[in-house]
């Protein structure tokens, strides 16, 4: 059985200076030019490992042997031979690890990992400490390493892992270093002489995760000493019950006045009809802040509040004299128009018989950390939001330009060729002309975005549908008449919808896109798209006859980034990812139900 992290907060030391620490389930990389440079990062990697008591794994291939790497690790790790001999490492060759089969398969690479782990566990080490080389990786198999670099994340994810794997730059192209970077968190390499590092903001996030809930273990030690202080305060109350005489009472009301007058807590009494019968001084500035005027004794609580307010506090005063603690965190619209939050506590007064005679109140003033709090949070949700959209703008760059800018240039090179008459040269500059108009258009609404980028809210625009298929039309034109493809559009329930029109453009360009590349084989592809109107919905149907997902199967993944379903055509799988991200920002929702070889629908949910 493997076991899950026991702190997934505590950091590990890696050895490597540009990182230093790292938290259980963390999956990096590493970029090296030279032997050299790999070994530096893996001799501090590995001797940190066995250090600090973890069960270490080194996945050596060509030109590397196994005999080679263990040569180089004890240069570095003094303890070597004995930490071999202990069985505290391993060297072992990558076709034992990513090749037991004879072929790559991911599911047996997970296999490995689940059982070194065991072994690691249940050998008393602290964890699995990996580190794997991909210098063997063929250009035919780097697609699904991807994946499977992708999906690891979340198998180690809550395990006790950390894992680095080593790209060689001679066999990387510049889109390739992209790509390994995207699916880790965190990417080392040599620039100028010096280590540098590249975290994901998932990583970043994550970081800020920690910070947060160190914060938040600060605020629950001063939750405690509050706590502290109200059972001081219960214990008055109690022995001011208990006193028989009026001097043991008098001593009982001198004491409790001393700890009511020398808190930062409001403390208000009061009895089961909820009228006030004692309060602290803190209690009165805080009513002065919140009702604009102080209590005064005998006065019914009940009564000050407003009509919203009255049922909910009955409600709970009912259920601490049924003898139970409330703990909640309020606020309150002022007199004049401020909102002041209050920490609050409400628990019971009892009598020897264990009856209850009234109702103590605490109350703290959180306005300053309230305030504070609900400013972090909506920067938070602003600098996610921008955050998304630059991710956004970035995929469309590179997909929505990709078919005009193709058009441009195959039909630039037959222009210029020799072998055409002049009414095909002249079709062709028409279309290089057509192309260059769908181009200046996604180009004038990319610049739109990023003109809205300082602005609060984007702006929106009225777009009408069938100007964005007439459009997609043109970019596609080669395409669809080459396969003979029918699109039929039925926008009669709405033509038109207020929204951005770059997202909705790109969201169709990748929906047909898709429908013309994954079509049956001697099947004519058909299209159709409808809208439809639902309450204050708007309802987008679009449907093809194409290859169709296994939902059984994908169903989870459909969405996913880098997910792939018909390995024979290719793609990089992140169309539907793009739909489905433009879909969130403007606000809708996406379904699909798709049978193999039959074909998919989808159904976009749009606000009007």
């Amino acid at each position: 059985m493997l076991t899950k992290t026991k702190n997934p907060n505590e950091l590990r030391k890696t050895g490597i200076e540009v990182i230093s620490e790292t938290s259980w389930g963390t999956h990096f990389c590493n970029f090296y030019e030279t032997k050299q440079d790999m070994l530096d990062i893996l001799v501090p990697f590995f001797r940190s490992g066995l250090e600090n008591n973890e069960y270490c794994v080194y996945i050596a291939c060509s030109p590397v042997s196994v005999e080679d790497a263990e040569r180089s690790l004890r240069k570095g790790i003094p303890l070597f031979d004995k930490y071999l001999a202990e069985g505290k490492i391993e060297v072992i060759n990558h076709t034992e690890w990513y090749l037991k089969s004879g072929n790559f398969d991911p599911v047996d690479v997970f296999d490995c990992w689940d059982k070194k782990l065991n072994l690691a566990l249940n050998g008393g080490f602290e964890g699995l400490r990996i580190n794997g080389n991909a210098a063997w990786l063929e250009r035919r198999l780097w697609d699904s390493f991807l994946e499977y670099e992708n999906d690891l994340n979340h198998h180690i994810k809550d395990k006790n892992i950390i894992v680095m794997c080593t790209y060689p730059m001679d066999k990387c192209f510049a889109a390739d270093v992209l790509d390994v970077a995207h699916v880790h968190k965190a990417a080392i390499a040599k620039r100028k002489g010096s280590w540098e590092i590249f975290e994901s903001p998932d990583t970043k996030r994550s970081k800020a995760d920690i910070l947060k809930k160190n914060t938040q273990l600060q605020d629950r030690v001063k939750i405690g000493t509050q706590q502290l202080k109200d059972a001081s305060t219960d214990l008055e109350i109690v022995m001011l019950k208990k006193a028989s005489t009026e001097e043991a009472l008098q001593r009982s009301n001198a004491n409790l006045a001393s700890i009511f007058e020398n808190t930062d807590t409001g403390y208000l009494l009061l009895d089961t009809n909820m009228n006030i019968i004692l309060f602290n001084k803190i209690a009165s500035e805080l009513a002065v802040s919140s009702f604009g005027r102080n209590y005064m004794n005998g006065e019914s609580m009940y009564n000050m509040l407003d009509e919203v307010s009255r049922q909910e506090f009955k409600s709970r005063c009912n259920s601490v004299l049924e003898g139970k603690q409330i703990k909640f965190e309020v606020d309150y619209h002022g007199f004049n128009n401020s909102v002041y939050w209050y920490d609050t506590r409400m628990f019971p007064i009892k009598i020897d018989e264990g009856k209850h005679i009234g109702i103590c109140i605490s109350a703290e003033d959180i306005t300053d950390r309230k305030t504070r709090e609900l400013e972090k949070e909506s920067i938070t949700l602003d600098l996610i939001h921008r955050n998304k959209d630059l991710e956004q703008f970035s995929y469309m760059v590179s997909h929505n330009l990709r078919a005009p800018i193709a058009n441009i240039l195959g039909f630039s090179k037959l222009a210029l060729q020799d072998k055409y008459e002049e009414s095909e040269v002249k079709n062709f500059i028409q279309q290089i002309d057509s192309s260059a108009e769908n181009l200046d258009e996604v180009i004038r609404d990319l610049n739109m975005i990023l003109q809205v980028k300082t602005e609060s809210h984007a702006k929106k625009e009225e777009v009408r549908f069938a100007e964005i298929l007439e459009s997609i039309r043109k970019t596609l034109k080669n395409t669809i008449e080459k396969e003979n493809a029918v699109i039929i559009e039925n926008f009669e329930a709405a033509e038109t919808i207020i929204c951005r029109r770059v997202y909705l453009y790109s969201i169709f360009l990748n929906l047909v896109s898709n429908s013309l590349k994954f079509h049956n084989t001697g099947v004519l592809p058909h299209i159709e798209i409808t809208t439809l109107k639902k309450e204050d919905k708007l309802i987008i149907v679009y449907s093809d006859n194409g290859l169709g997902i296994d939902l059984k199967k994908y169903g989870g993944k459909v969405f996913g980034l880098y997910k792939r379903f018909h390995h024979d055509t290719e793609g990089k799988g992140m169309g539907l990812f793009m739909v489905k991200a433009q879909v969130d920002i403007l606000g809708g929702i996406i379904k699909i139900s798709s049978e193999v070889n039959k074909g998919t629908e989808f159904t976009i949910e749009l606000n009007q």
